[in-house]
């Protein structure tokens, strides 16, 4: 496994102590020579904002704001430089994350497990703001928990964004997008045509869809409380999905419990799931 110790190598960094907190500016990149343009590129958040936007280059530039302080005792620098910003490249990945005493990643048979078991008020809370540079045709996978929203823009590839406290936004998506978060509200703006499914959930909050004018898809959507409302005129309501589902003790059909809508000439399959709240697909305008 590769990894990089970010505090081993920050090409740009200012420090402000106090006796209960520690700020500090991260810059640092990843060289083209160190990954291809068929890795997967993933950054993971646990605490602030994410805003990762495409761009023509061919290295991954990060910069972050650190912010570690204490709720309770005085604030050591060795305990704030247990809590950093790091990376990994292993089996097609390129994974960016915020690394600390408590949290756990892996990799198990292909696929990652990253989380965190928090701590008590005696141990040091932690908040990165981060901005990242990708380069415009990779995929990413990017994602945040608290104290922050995600932007995505300028990617030519696939999206998938997620958050737990706070919304996603993606700009200018090209093939495809799935964004989902717990707590907040969703805005995905198509700058052409989707050529791939689509996900999207949340479970309060609103979703907006913004695409092109001739825009195509095929729609599903539950929601507890909440509706589906859009601006395409070329609308129809198709039959219930059937669908093969395998249990223990024998293989049956699984029929939906929402009947699908085309919108156009119809497409790939978008896919909405929400509990507390409307969907909008609305032709952009702009």
């Amino acid at each position: 496994m590769k990894v990089r110790s970010i505090l081993l190598m920050l090409a740009v960094f200012t420090i402000n102590v106090s006796a209960q907190e520690i700020n500090e500016n991260i810059s640092f990149e990843i060289g083209s020579n160190e990954f291809t343009s068929t890795n997967r590129i993933v950054v993971k958040n646990i605490n602030g904002e994410l805003n990762v936007s495409g761009y023509k280059g061919d290295e991954i530039r990060v910069s972050a704001k650190k912010n570690v302080w204490k709720e309770r005792g005085r604030l050591t620098t060795a305990e704030a430089d247990e809590i950093e910003l790091t990376y990994t490249i292993r089996d097609g990945y390129v994974f960016i994350y915020v690394d600390a005493p408590g949290v756990r990643f892996d990799f198990d048979n292909g696929r990652i497990g990253y989380n965190m078991n928090w701590k008590d008020d005696d141990y040091p809370r932690f908040n990165f703001d981060i901005d990242i540079q990708i380069p415009e045709n990779a995929q990413i996978e990017v994602a945040t928990v608290n104290n922050g929203d995600v932007l995505v823009q300028g990617m030519n590839n696939r999206i998938k964004a997620s958050n737990i406290n706070g919304s996603v936004k993606v700009l200018d998506a090209k093939t495809t997008a799935e964004a989902n978060t717990v707590n907040g509200n969703i805005e995905v703006w198509f700058d052409e045509n989707p050529t791939s499914d689509m996900d999207f959930g949340s479970v309060n909050g609103t979703i907006e869809i913004y695409s092109p004018k001739n825009f195509g898809a095929i729609v599903t959507f539950e929601s507890l409380h909440g509706e589906l409302y859009t601006d395409y005129k070329e609308i129809k309501r198709l039959p219930h999905q059937l669908n093969r589902a395998t249990n223990k003790e024998d293989n049956r059909y699984k029929i939906s419990t929402s009947s699908p809508i085309q919108i156009g000439d119809g497409g790939p399959a978008m896919s909405f799931k929400l509990v507390n709240g409307s969907v909008y697909i609305r032709e952009r305008k702009s």
